[in-house]
């Protein structure tokens, strides 16, 4: 399925959440409330955004996520999604590394780097066509 596709939000929700180590990586799992936004930079039909409510992910969809004070984006090459999904690369690198984008005033997603690594190695549980994500 392609990456970001309404198929694939669902599938990377119940990743996610079925992956505890995202949420024991999270500094303050009850109060981690917020809405992150994914994109592909080079392709910027291809995003989507999840919502965390007590940090569970409650809704995924396909599209851009709107913004607000609560909501984070990141954003990314397509090929930079890949290899944090296929665990090529942790997402705190990838991020270090200004390879991915991060946009968050707030910093809730900055003091949460570990469980972030956790949620895009999940990705890579998604039978996703890389090829063919637009």
């Amino acid at each position: 399925m392609r990456f970001c596709s309404a198929a694939w939000c669902i599938e990377a929700m119940t990743a996610a959440n079925e992956t505890t180590e995202f949420i024991d990586g999270l500094a303050d799992p009850a109060s981690f409330d917020l809405v992150v936004g994914f994109a592909c930079s080079d392709l910027p039909e291809v995003a989507s955004w999840a919502r965390f409510e007590g940090g569970r992910i409650t809704a995924w969809e396909a599209g851009p996520a709107r913004p607000g004070p609560d909501t984070a984006t990141m954003q990314a090459p397509l090929a930079v999604w890949r290899s944090a999904a296929e665990g090529e690369e942790l997402a705190t690198a990838l991020l270090l590394a200004g390879r991915i984008k991060l946009r968050d005033t707030r910093n809730r997603v900055t003091y949460n780097y570990g469980a972030f690594d956790q949620l895009l190695a999940s990705w890579g549980n998604i039978a996703t066509d890389w090829d063919r994500a637009s």
